[in-house]
Order: structure tokens, then C-alpha cells, then sequence
């Protein structure tokens, strides 16, 4: 019988001849040297891990650090709003606004949106307390919300006194019950105090309206529910967001501008949760300064009017 020479026999021992006691030194070695690279990997694994876990308690200290500076530079403004009273008799409204604007809240303390002063009214003395405020240039002036109460309390110093500060002038934080926990807190303590969670207020009815007619930059708008942590729908009235051109733009460039916004809305509503309330209808919604004559020609062509 001829043999296939193109056929190739495996020696005797097949893979046996690999585990032979000569090279078993060199099979001890590699097992070695992986169980040494298991080890180093395992320990450098270990010190990322508490490196990493270090780092973060760091972080969580320098943040945790920060929060309290933040609320003693708070707690300050107010001591220093309160050494101001103690020194004065009677503080005046300029008086208070020279207070505010030596603070510098929006270079020293950015974030802090007012600093302002309430003051205590009893019910007897409500009709006096209004007729004096809208005897100061303030005719619209009342206490709000309205409705009969034991005590109230009235924002009757807020600034800067402009913009979203506005619609507090007159607000009564007492009838909101987790502001008048803290109110009272802090008049029993003598010191200051921070207020629980605080839900949103619905402004609705006529006390939108009458917003709306005295400021007209707002408008009413809903805020979607757990837009904040176990939030419902509530109804308000905001500042719209604005985009701003130059008076001296040519025209045809801000009305392509303003066309190419509204043809492509999708990717606006996309880019940002608040530009999904962007439509034409609500387009010129809360617009307190003139159009640009290119952006009014775009929207006298889609029928949109003031």
C-alpha cells in the first residue's frame, strides 16, 4: 500500500511533548508573570478607584464649602439690610435703594436676583398703609394676594426695582404658609432663616391681567408639570425670551434672519426645552420694544399682529 506523500504523520506525543519537565521552568515562569500582572492590575485598579473616590469627596467638600459661603454672603446682605433699620428711624426708599446698589449684587453676588424689605400690617391698619405707597407715585399699589388675613406683610422695598422684581412689590410672603414658617422663625429666633421647599404660586385671572396691563413684557404662559421635582401644571404669567437686532441692520437681512428662524423651527424646539413655546402665534406675545422693520415685514406676510 503506497503512502500519500503530501500526507504529514504528527510525531509521537502530540502536545505532551509541550509539557515536558524541560519546559516546565519556562511554564512556572508565565504563570507567574500573569499572576504578578493580575496582582499590579488589581492594585492599580484599587488605587483608581480610591483616587477617584478621594477626588470626589473633595469636590463634595469644596461644593458643600461653597453653598455655606453662599448663604453666609446672603445672610450678611440681610444683617447689613437690618443694621440699616437699627441705625435709621425711618428708611426711606432711596435710602434703601443706595444700600442695594453699594452691594454691587450683580458683580459681587451674581444669582441674586433682589434684595428687598417687608413690612408688617395689621388689618387695621391695611387702608392706611395702601393710601400711603400710592401717595408715593405708586397709584396702582395694593397688597396682594387679596383676601382678609390676621397680619399682613408687603414687599414695599425690593431692588433693583425693575424687570421680574416688579410683580413683588406688593406681594405678602405671610400668606404663602411655608414663607411665614420661616417669617416667624426667624422673629421668634432673632435670626435669620431659610424657607422649606416653596410651591409655585398660580397667577391666573385677574391678577394676570392686571399684570399684564401694567407690565406689558409679560404674558401669560403655563409651566409644564415636574418642570421642577413633583411640580403640577401651573399657570403664570413670564418675561418671553427675545432676540435683539440693531436698529441699523438692513432690513431685507433681518427679515431673512426672522424667516429663516420660523422655517426651521423643529431644530429651534430641539436645541432647547424653552424654545418649544416658540410658535408663530406666540411670536410677538409680551414684546415691549418695537419691531425691526424686517422682521415686521415677515410677520405682516404671516398675518401676525401685536
Amino acid at each position: 500500500m503506497m503512502s500519500d506523500p503530501s500526507i504529514h504523520h504528527s510525531p509521537p506525543g502530540g502536545l505532551r511533548q509541550f509539557f515536558t519537565r524541560r519546559n516546565g521552568i519556562a511554564w512556572g515562569m508565565l504563570v507567574f508573570t500573569l499572576l504578578v500582572q493580575l496582582v499590579v492590575w488589581q492594585s492599580l485598579r484599587a488605587n483608581e478607584d480610591r483616587a477617584a473616590q478621594e477626588q470626589f469627596q473633595m469636590l463634595g467638600e469644596k461644593v458643600t464649602e461653597a453653598i455655606r459661603k453662599r448663604l453666609r454672603d446672603h445672610e450678611q446682605i440681610l444683617l447689613g439690610g437690618a443694621g440699616l433699620f437699627d441705625a435709621v428711624e425711618q428708611v426711606s426708599r432711596e435710602q434703601w435703594r443706595l444700600y442695594v446698589e453699594r452691594l454691587a449684587l450683580a458683580e459681587r453676588y451674581p444669582g441674586i436676583q433682589g434684595v428687598g424689605f417687608t413690612q408688617a400690617i395689621r388689618p387695621a391698619e391695611r387702608a392706611a398703609h395702601v393710601a400711603r405707597i400710592r401717595s408715593q407715585g405708586f397709584a396702582d399699589y395694593d397688597i396682594h394676594p387679596a383676601g382678609e388675613r390676621e397680619l399682613y406683610t408687603s414687599i414695599i422695598f425690593l431692588e433693583p426695582f425693575s424687570g421680574r422684581n416688579l410683580a413683588a412689590f406688593g406681594y405678602d410672603m405671610y400668606a404663602e404658609p411655608i414663607r411665614k414658617q420661616a417669617m416667624q422663625r426667624a422673629a421668634q429666633l432673632g435670626e435669620t432663616s431659610i424657607t422649606g421647599k416653596v410651591t409655585l404660586v398660580p397667577v391666573v385671572g385677574m391678577e394676570a391681567e392686571a399684570l399684564v396691563k401694567k407690565f406689558p413684557f409679560y404674558t401669560a404662559v403655563k409651566v409644564p408639570a415636574n418642570t421642577y421635582k413633583d411640580q403640577a401644571e401651573a399657570s403664570t404669567v413670564a418675561v418671553m425670551a427675545m432676540m435683539v437686532a440693531r436698529s441699523d441692520l438692513p432690513e431685507d437681512l433681518v427679515y431673512r434672519f426672522t424667516k429663516a428662524v420660523f422655517d426651521d423651527l423643529p431644530q429651534f424646539h430641539a436645541a432647547h426645552a424653552a424654545a418649544k413655546h416658540l410658535t408663530l402665534e406666540t411670536a410677538l406675545n409680551g414684546m415691549p420694544i418695537p419691531l425691526h422693520p424686517g422682521s415686521a415685514r415677515f410677520y405682516k406676510e404671516k398675518g401676525v399682529q401685536r
